[in-house]
């Protein structure tokens, strides 16, 4: 949100810095809807929520919903001008619903006192967190250890190491066994053999296609 804040989202609208939840709710008529936003209300007020704020026009729904969806734009320009030379690595995990702010308060920390910047977003009804890590070139060995953490406490929190952005051949693809087990991981490797016997469709994403080499997709 300071981000936000910094630099705008193209509308009239003013953002507080400071954590943001945005919840759209439904119900099957008007005497539900109303019930279910007295409750919301009420559970926020009792967690020291503040700026409180029920919009039911489409275009203040609109001018709300921009800020989430000029998101990553914000981010990236704002990295730009704190660091004007910033690299950035998007990443995300997911967790149980009620691990989301311990992990999420955790990682920023250990960011910020690495000297590293970071926007953190994300999913909180499915426990999904995305973080785009921002960092000098000279800082990308830090900046890879704090997104393993992150990932290795996931996995310990009973989390997946990605909810949306996949494996790929990131460090994930070496944290995926210790989540799923080798005898999972070796599964999936017969399934992929089995259909690819020339190891020639994305090979070694998500996975080595031999375990015992040590070969990089993209060298």
């Amino acid at each position: 949100m300071t981000a936000v804040c910094e630099m705008g989202t193209g509308g009239d609208r003013s953002w507080a810095p400071d954590h943001l939840l945005l919840l759209k709710l439904s119900a099957p008529n008007v005497s539900a809807m109303k019930e279910t936003m007295k409750m919301v209300t009420g559970i926020g007020k009792q967690n020291n929520g503040f700026n409180i704020e029920v919009v039911k026009d489409e275009d203040q729904k609109s001018d709300i919903w921009r800020v989430r969806k000029t998101l990553l734009w914000n981010s990236l320009n704002w990295a730009k001008k704190i660091k004007p030379n910033a690299l950035v690595l998007p990443t995300d995990v997911c967790v149980p619903v009620s691990q989301l702010p311990g992990i999420m308060a955790t990682t920023m920390k250990e960011l910020y006192d690495a000297g590293l910047l970071a926007t953190a977003s994300g999913h909180a009804g499915d426990g999904n967190l995305h973080v785009l890590v921002i960092f000098d070139p000279d800082q990308v060995d830090i900046a890879h250890k704090i997104i393993n953490d992150m990932s290795r406490k996931a996995i310990e929190l009973d989390g997946t190491v990605s909810g949306e952005h996949g494996i790929g051949v990131s460090d994930k693809r070496d944290l995926l066994p210790f989540e799923l087990g080798d005898d999972t991981i070796d599964l999936m490797r017969s399934i992929k053999f089995a259909l690819d016997k020339k190891g020639i469709m994305n090979p070694d994403h998500i996975f080595k296609i031999d375990p015992t080499e040590n070969r990089q997709p993209f060298a």
